[in-house]
């Protein structure tokens, strides 16, 4: 009987040095904020057991906020699992209003210029939330799975497409009214 407990997911603060959260394929998600001299299990009370935890995103505009979106996919279970924490996992809040039932999502980013502004993305399309997640509406457009930024460029969003094995760039208006500007191709680096 080999255990589980392999890390899937791990993310730095970029505010607060030392701040390190980890995430495991057996649905645990642990913090440090002592550059790993101890550790606290924060799981959310409300993840269903066995998830495997995506990602954690630890937002880059308040120390405290990390971002977790988990599977269970393998058990059957197609649900949106997404939580936000405020207060460094002492309390988590499931935030998937809007994302339908049977998507389930693999990633969940915060936009780096604008706070509360957030990317969700999984096997049947990509979400955005203008309100910290509150509410999620698609951004799909026809593309699938994997959204991101690249350091130094917080105004553009990239979608990887797995099916063609391109990438993919939407310039995202960040203080103004939602709608995609353009899309374009760009070339993988």
């Amino acid at each position: 009987d080999v255990p589980y407990g392999t890390l899937t997911s791990i993310d730095e603060s970029p505010l607060q040095f030392g701040l390190i959260w980890v995430g495991s394929d057996d649905g645990l998600v642990h913090v440090t904020r002592d550059g790993g001299e101890s550790w606290t299990d924060v799981t959310p009370r409300s993840l269903p057991e066995w998830a495997l935890i995506s990602i954690i995103d630890v937002s880059p505009h308040n120390p405290g906020t990390a971002y977790v979106a988990a599977t269970r996919y393998k058990q059957d279970d197609f649900a949106p699992y997404i939580y936000m924490t405020t207060d460094y996992g002492r309390s988590w809040r499931k935030i998937v209003r809007g994302i339908p039932d049977n998507h389930f999502i693999r990633s969940v980013r915060e936009d780096l210029g604008r706070p509360g502004l957030l990317y969700a993305a999984g096997e049947f399309g990509v979400y955005v939330s203008f309100d910290a997640g509150e509410h999620w509406q698609s951004l799909q457009l026809n593309l699938p799975i994997g959204v991101g930024f690249k350091d130094g460029d917080p105004g553009v969003l990239y979608i990887a497409d797995t099916v063609n094995h391109r990438v993919r760039n939407v310039d995202v208006p960040l203080f103004t009214a939602p709608r995609i500007v353009s899309w374009q191709e760009v070339e993988p680096q």
